[in-house]
């Protein structure tokens, strides 16, 4: 039975080889054939754990793609991520700079090169109430 070392696509690397490793160290199966929906649920839930969730997004939509190419292909009859629901980003907030923050940067930089870096930003609308 082929492993999943044979069916790379390059943009599936990195997903690929993070939850063949994780595979391997678990003692589950490596073999397209043999890894179901509770495996690949094991390694998105162990990299939740180690990075940040926009890369486990990431990862989680390089394995979906590898598991439809791999229907699509004939390797398996079904997707073990058929039913998975993909994991969220929470939004994470840019800090804006306050207006009077913004005012004494300006101040700073008067008569300066940097000023006229930072003079057009002047122009970009700050947040109401910030």
């Amino acid at each position: 039975m082929a492993t999943l070392h044979i069916h790379y696509k390059p943009r599936q690397h990195a997903a690929l080889d993070g939850l063949i490793r994780h595979l391997e160290a678990n003692g589950m199966p490596t073999t397209v054939t043999g890894i179901r929906r509770e495996h690949v649920e094991s390694y998105i839930g162990a990299r939740r754990a180690l990075v940040k969730p926009a890369s486990v997004s990431i990862e989680y939509r390089a394995l979906a793609k590898f598991w439809a190419w791999a229907v699509e292909e004939d390797e398996v009859s079904d997707s073990p991520m058929r039913k998975m629901k993909a994991p969220t980003v929470p939004e994470t907030p840019v800090p804006v700079i306050s207006q009077d923050d913004f005012k004494a940067l300006l101040k700073t930089a008067e008569g300066r090169v940097e000023r006229k870096v930072i003079l057009p930003v002047r122009f970009v609308p700050l947040v109401p109430g910030k």
